[in-house]
């Protein structure tokens, strides 16, 4: 595996320093934007603290990528183990956490029968809620991702990340044209399909040139210009 830009190649997926980072940064951008918000709005937060959920992903996607030791598996026994996962590592502390949420909401009388049914569905109450169906949704899809990013790169270094970018940018369209209403826009995997994608090229074959990291750093940043 070529030499990348977060020099983990080779590595197991463990303990990388590299990531810790990223997370503590993330991290700390998620309790400001749930405790100051206000604040934040006046301080160009979309070119930090509001890009920590696609810091998250673009984490899942260097993850993803190294535990499969840049190959896949049969598309059976990955779904089979990403259900597993899900099941194991999600679903049953999810719904230990949700079932003692629903019992206070319950005691204090600020929820319905239908609004218990929803909240599983939509992860739960509060403002990140949203997290949990998200990554489930990023589980099940990732392999068809990694199956695809391995596809094309037989073809072209880089023509998977292009043909993500048009992927994601035609599913904002589509959000957009079908008025989708926030509450499930929030829910939507799609529009973090491309954070994962850049995740998996971390690991791959990113460039190590000053000229690409900078040429990618001017892209991001119109870009986020242009959806804010």
């Amino acid at each position: 595996m070529p030499q990348t830009i977060l020099n983990i190649s080779g590595k197991k997926a463990s303990h990388i320093e590299e990531i810790d980072f990223i997370k503590g940064l993330a991290i700390v951008a998620v309790i400001m934007l749930h405790t100051i918000p206000q604040a934040l709005s006046k301080l160009l937060a979309p070119f930090h603290v509001q890009q920590a959920v696609p810091l998250f992903m673009i984490i899942a996607g260097i993850n993803g990528a190294l535990s499969r030791e840049d190959h896949l598996s049969s598309l059976p026994q990955e779904y089979s183990r990403q259900v597993n996962k899900i099941v194991k590592r999600i679903l049953i502390p999810f719904s230990v956490i949700w079932l003692l949420e629903i019992i206070m909401t319950i005691i204090a009388e600020k929820n319905s029968g239908l609004d218990i049914v929803t909240s599983y569905l939509s992860g739960g109450l509060g403002p990140g809620s949203f997290f949990t169906p998200v990554f489930i949704q990023h589980l099940l899809i990732f392999p068809l991702i990694m199956w695809a990013v391995c596809k094309l790169d037989r073809y072209d270094q880089f023509i998977a990340i292009i043909i993500f970018f048009c992927i994601s940018l035609f599913a904002e369209w589509i959000c957009l044209a079908l008025h989708m209403p926030e509450w499930l826009y929030r829910l939507v995997y799609v529009r973090y399909i491309f954070a994962v994608v850049i995740g998996i090229y971390l690991v791959r074959k990113a460039p190590t040139s000053m000229i690409a990291i900078w040429a990618a750093l001017i892209l991001s940043v119109s870009y986020i210009v242009v959806a804010s």
